[in-house]
C-alpha cells in the first residue's frame, strides 16, 4: 500500500525517528520496511510522473494552433529537394482527425503528384483537386536520383530491338541513330511484338484532362523516343484537350537518355515542333555527350520553333554540347524574364564553348551579332568554361538585368590558383557590358552570386576585381561570394579609395556574404576595417542633419571552409566587431554548407 506523503508525513517520520538522532544501522525488520517503502514510493513516484504527463500533453501548445500554422509545419517536413514527399503527407493525415483537417486546409501539399507506372485517374484528379486554385504539378519519372545507378532502358525504345542476340553481338558497335532507324525498320516485324514504352505504360495522357488542368508537366524518360512518341500521341482527345493547350510550364529531363533521334536533325520532324502552344516556362536537359555514340554535338541543333520561343518567359537549358545549340535558341527569346543556361562542361575538356572566341562565329553560325533580351530579370549562369569565359555569351545584351549568378567550371589538370591571375567570372561579367572600359549595361543590377556552395575549385579574387564590383555595379543590393581566394588584400584597396574620396561603396548593399572563406588567407582584420569605414563614411554623408538615416547593410556573414580555432579566437576578439554591431550591422560567422 502506497504511502500518502502528502497527508501524513509525521507517521512515516515517527516510525524510524531512533534512526534520524543516530548512526545507528536499521534491524533486518526495520530494513525489510524501509526497502518496501522504497518500493512504494517509487511506484507512487512513476504514477504521479505518469499523471504529469498526460497533464503536460492536454495543456500542450500544438494542441492551440491554428490549422493553417499546423499545416504550414507539415509542408515544411514533407518537403525536400525533389518536392513533396507525398508517403509523408498520408501519413500525417493517418495521425487524428485535427491533422486530417490540417492538411486538407493547406492546398500545397496536394498541388504535386509523381506518376511512374499505372495508377487510378482518380486517385491522381482527388489528390490534385485539393490543391484548389494553386498550380499544379504532374511528375513522370523512371530514375531514382541516384547519380550511380545503372540506366533504365525503355523496352519499347531499346537500341537493339527486334534484331536477335546474335545479330547484336555482331554489331555491338552501332551508332545511337543507327539503333534508332533499326527500331524504325522492325517496328512491323510480326515475330517479334513490341514492348510497351514506359511513358506510355504509365498512360500520362490519362491525366491531361479538362477537370483538373495543369500548370506544370515534368518528363524524365528513359529514352527521347519516348518523349517523341507521347508529342507526337494521335489521338485527338490529348492533342485537344484543354489541359494540354493551356499547359505553362514544361521540363524534359533527358540527361539520362544513350541516344538522341536522328528525327531531330531535321527542323521538319523534330519532336518539338509539337510543344503546346501555351507554354511561357520551359526546361529542357538534354543528354549527356558522353553517352552518345558517334555524335557529333558541334553539328547537332535544337530545333524548337521560334513562335515557341518567341512566348516564353521562363527558359532553362542543360547542355554539354560543345556547339551554338544555346546561342540558336536564345535569339528568338525576346521576352524572356528568366534564363538559366548550365553548359555541364567536362572537367578534362579545356576547350569548350571555343567557337564563341572566333571572330566569324555569327556568319559561320547564322548568328546575329548581338542577341538582345531586354526583358530578361534573373539569369544564372552555371558552368561557365574558365578557358572561355570572356566570350562564351558575349553577345548577349542584358539592359534590364536584376540577378545574376555566376559559376565557372575549370579542368582538373588547371591549378585555378594558378593559371588564372583573377576569377574568370570577372571576365564574364565584363564580356556582359557590366564593367568598364564598356559602359553599364545593367545599372539596376541588384544581385550578384559568383560561384556555388559545392563547388571544388576556387579563383583568386583580386583588389581590381572587387573595386570593379564596387564602383560600377553601386546599384547591388545583394552580394554572394562562393570559394575564393584572396592572394591580396582587396579590402584595404576598397578602404583607402573611401577615405581618399570621401564616398561610400556600394551604397544600396544590404547583404554581403562570403562563403569558403579560407581561414589562412582571408584577412579578417582588414575586412572589418572596410566595413567600418563603410559605416563611417555613410555618416559622414549626412553630417549636418539631425537625423541620420539607418545604413542599407543589415548582414554579413562569412562561412568558415573548417573548424579553425585561432581564426575563431581572432574574429570575436576583435574590438572592431562590437562597433560595428553597434551601427546595426549583424555580422555573423558559420560553417560553410
Amino acid at each position: 500500500m502506497a504511502l500518502n506523503y502528502g497527508t501524513s508525513p509525521q507517521a512515516w517520520e515517527l516510525q524510524y525517528r531512533h534512526l534520524w538522532s543516530t548512526n545507528n544501522p536499521p534491524t533486518p525488520m526495520e530494513k525489510a520496511t524501509i526497502w518496501r517503502d522504497v518500493a512504494n514510493a517509487r511506484y507512487t513516484i512513476a504514477l504521479l510522473q505518469n499523471r504529469l504527463g498526460l497533464c503536460r500533453m492536454l495543456l500542450a501548445p500544438i494542441r492551440r494552433l491554428p490549422l493553417e500554422t499546423l499545416g504550414r509545419i507539415f509542408e515544411l517536413s514533407v518537403t525536400d529537394y525533389r518536392g513533396i514527399d507525398k508517403a509523408g503527407v498520408v501519413k500525417l493525415c493517418l495521425v487524428c482527425k485535427a491533422w486530417w483537417r490540417a492538411a486538407q486546409l493547406t492546398h500545397s501539399l496536394w498541388t504535386d503528384v509523381s506518376v511512374d507506372r499505372p495508377v487510378p485517374l482518380d486517385g491522381v484528379l482527388n489528390w490534385l483537386k485539393r490543391a484548389g486554385a494553386l498550380p499544379k504539378t504532374l511528375r513522370f519519372s523512371t530514375q531514382d536520383n541516384c547519380p550511380n545507378a545503372p540506366p533504365v532502358i525503355c523496352e519499347g525504345h531499346y537500341l537493339w530491338w527486334g534484331e536477335s542476340d546474335d545479330e547484336a553481338d555482331d554489331d555491338d558497335a552501332g551508332s545511337a541513330d543507327e539503333g534508332v532507324a533499326n527500331f524504325e525498320s522492325v517496328e512491323d516485324d510480326d515475330a517479334s511484338p513490341p514492348q510497351r514504352c514506359k511513358l506510355a505504360e504509365a498512360q500520362l495522357l490519362e491525366y491531361l484532362t479538362d477537370e483538373v488542368p495543369l500548370d506544370h508537366l515534368r518528363i524524365t524518360p528513359p529514352s527521347p523516343m519516348c518523349i517523341r512518341g507521347f508529342l507526337l500521341s494521335p489521338e485527338p482527345r490529348f492533342t485537344e484537350a484543354i489541359s494540354w493547350t493551356t499547359l505553362r510550364s514544361l521540363e524534359l529531363n533527358m540527361r539520362f537518355c544513350h541516344l538522341w533521334p536522328e528525327s531531330e536533325h531535321d527542323p521538319a520532324t523534330s519532336m518539338f515542333n509539337h510543344l503546346p502552344p501555351s507554354l511561357l516556362s520551359l526546361s529542357i536537359d538534354l543528354p549527356r555527350k558522353e553517352n552518345l555514340a558517334e555524335f557529333d554535338d558541334a553539328g547537332t541543333l535544337i530545333y524548337i520553333p521560334a513562335s515557341t520561343l518567341g512566348r516564353l518567359i521562363s527558359f532553362k537549358i542543360r547542355c554539354d554540347w560543345d556547339g551554338p545549340q544555346i546561342a540558336t535558341l536564345l535569339q528568338h527569346c525576346e521576352r524572356l524574364e528568366d534564363l538559366t543556361v548550365e553548359y555541364l562542361t567536362c572537367s578534362n575538356d579545356r576547350d569548350g564553348q571555343e567557337w564563341t572566341g572566333e571572330p566569324d562565329f555569327p556568319e559561320r553560325y547564322s548568328l546575329p551579332p548581338q542577341i538582345r533580351l531586354p526583358h530578361l530579370r534573373t539569369f544564372v549562369a552555371d558552368g561557365i568554361p574558365a578557358s572561355a569565359a570572356n566570350t562564351v555569351l558575349h553577345f548577349l545584351s542584358v539592359p534590364a538585368l536584376v540577378s545574376i549568378t555566376v559559376t565557372v567550371n575549370a579542368s582538373d589538370d588547371a591549378a585555378g590558383e594558378e593559371e588564372y591571375e583573377d576569377h574568370p567570372a570577372r571576365d564574364f561579367l565584363q564580356s556582359l557590358g557590366l564593367f568598364s572600359p564598356h559602359p553599364p549595361d545593367a545599372p539596376t543590377l541588384h544581385s550578384l552570386t559568383i560561384g556555388e556552395a559545392w563547388e571544388s575549385l576556387s579563383f583568386p579574387l583580386t583588389p581590381i576585381a572587387f573595386m570593379d564590383i564596387a564602383l560600377d555595379l553601386a546599384s547591388l543590393k545583394r552580394l554572394v561570394l562562393h570559394e575564393v581566394q584572396y592572394p591580396e588584400d582587396p579590402f584595404l584597396a576598397m578602404r583607402l579609395y573611401m577615405e581618399s574620396q570621401r564616398v561610400q561603396l556600394l551604397p544600396r548593399l544590404e547583404y554581403l556574404e562570403f562563403d569558403g572563406v579560407p581561414s589562412d588567407t582571408f584577412p579578417l582584420e582588414s575586412f572589418f576595417h572596410f566595413l567600418q569605414s563603410r559605416c563611417n563614411q555613410h555618416i559622414s554623408s549626412w553630417s549636418g542633419c539631425s537625423v541620420v538615416p539607418r545604413d542599407s547593410l543589415q548582414m554579413v556573414v562569412l562561412r568558415l571552409t573548417g573548424e579553425d580555432d585561432v581564426f575563431r579566437n581572432a574574429y570575436y576578439s576583435s574590438p572592431l566587431l562590437p562597433s560595428i554591431r553597434k551601427r546595426g550591422v549583424s555580422v555573423e560567422l558559420y560553417l560553410s554548407y
